[in-house]
């Protein structure tokens, strides 16, 4: 069974038109992916280095029950509030094999507060790696310093509870 991308086929650019919102995913949206994925990277689910209206971010596009047999390159809330467009808008997306490692980067304060609540951790490390970065951004995205400490303990309350992070309100 091969476990990564067999195959590279260099940046594959299309337009398409935005999908969603997609209840699962907390109402994020996505582009309907119209090139056969295992046929151009060897497997189903791809990392990938995306641009969508120039709007840089690093996804995956994978082929899930959401639009049939149709793979879906997922785009990040903090893409969609950038793009400010909704499901039908066309857009310009780009695509590349994402070959680095692909961690979630955690502050210092952050990953001490996870550290110190073991539901919260258990809970963080069964996310999904974007959902895992939504998380990360949320808290960063404050200026204030006391914002971010709300935030943190808010987000490792929610974690703790086993709630989503669209249930903080601002998020």
């Amino acid at each position: 069974m091969t476990k990564g991308p067999t195959k590279n086929p260099g940046t594959v650019r299309f337009t398409a038109a935005i999908e969603g919102p997609l209840a699962l995913w907390g109402g994020d949206v996505g582009v309907l992916f119209p090139y056969n994925v295992k046929r151009l990277f060897g497997i189903r689910d791809v990392p990938v280095v995306a641009t969508v209206d120039r709007h840089g971010f690093r996804s995956s596009i994978w082929k899930r029950g959401w639009f049939g047999t149709h793979p879906v390159l997922l785009i990040p809330k903090r893409i969609r509030r950038r793009l400010r467009k909704t499901a039908g808008d066309a857009v310009e997306v780009c695509v590349a094999l994402d070959v680095e490692q692909r961690d979630v980067k955690l502050a210092p304060d952050f990953k001490v507060a996870l550290s110190a609540n073991r539901a919260a951790r258990a809970a963080f490390k069964k996310l999904h790696r974007l959902r895992q970065g939504e998380y990360v951004d949320w808290v960063n995205e404050v200026e204030r310093e006391a914002s971010r400490r709300r935030r943190i303990t808010r987000a490792i309350e929610m974690l703790a509870e086993g709630r989503p992070l669209k249930w903080a309100g601002g998020a």
